[in-house]
């Protein structure tokens, strides 16, 4: 175990934001289907 403390609760909240949005971003480019985003052609 460390002696570290872990991060305050609100520490960087807009980059974690950020981040996630990104990674939902890119999940629904590679995989549209999974979340019925399919475009018929």
């Amino acid at each position: 175990m460390t002696d570290r403390l872990p991060p305050p609760a609100g520490q960087y909240p807009a980059r974690k934001i950020r981040i996630l949005t990104e990674l939902l971003i890119e999940s629904f480019e590679q995989t549209p289907q999974r979340w019925g985003l399919s475009v018929e052609a």
